[in-house]
């Protein structure tokens, strides 16, 4: 684990160098989140913030510092930008939401069994259930927010389409969630809105 703290510390050193301060701030607040999200008495993953922490910092965070390297001496990092990313990020953000709390709803028997309190273990299997639906269809629609916002052109909202057609797959989840059957097969679906969210903002951005 130590080994590869250091290995990575070295681009990460380089890039500090090259960009200045605010990319060691992220970092060090990127390594709190890694190393203390299972580690120490209380790790994060232990609490109901956890699937909140890793949804956030896989989908926005990791993308902000990519912003900011990538736009460094061309343009500035404004609030306005972290805010509009933000939104961006949004329809991510809550899709990995979802996984997170149906990874630990999946969990919840041997979560309590092992002392880790989920968001699961507070509203119980059935609410999370519907956590995680409001989560998923919030996610799959909230590119009509990012177009109407003004931060994308219309063609975006294309991938609101796949509401209906993986819906039917999720349900699979829903009416039995299991770890080693319906829940990976829900990640596959979802994955389709990844990359299709991604790929079609990525082509307006470049035409």
């Amino acid at each position: 684990m130590w080994i590869s703290y250091f290995i990575s510390a070295i681009p990460g050193i380089i890039l500090v160098y090259r960009t200045g301060w605010p990319v060691l701030i992220m970092g060090i607040v990127g390594y709190f989140i890694g190393i203390f999200y299972t580690a120490g008495p209380k790790p994060l993953n232990a609490t109901p913030i956890c699937e909140l922490v890793v949804s956030f910092f896989i989908s926005y965070f990791i993308i902000l510092v990519s912003i900011y390297v990538t736009i460094y001496g061309v343009y500035p990092l404004t609030r306005n930008l972290a805010l509009t990313t933000v939104i961006r990020c949004l329809p991510l953000t809550l899709i990995f939401y979802a996984l997170q709390l149906a990874n630990n709803t999946c969990d919840l028997h041997e979560d309590l069994n092992n002392g880790r309190h989920t968001l699961a273990s507070y509203t119980g299997k059935k609410n999370a259930l519907k956590i995680i639906k409001a989560l998923i269809i919030a996610g799959l629609l909230f590119p009509i927010a990012v177009v109407l916002f003004g931060l994308a052109k219309w063609p975006l909202i294309f991938s609101c389409f796949l509401l209906p057609i993986l819906w039917p797959k999720l349900k699979q989840f829903f009416e039995h969630p299991d770890k080693q059957t319906t829940y990976l097969q829900m990640i596959k679906y979802l994955s389709i809105f990844f990359i299709t969210y991604i790929a079609i903002y990525t082509v307006l951005v470049l035409v």
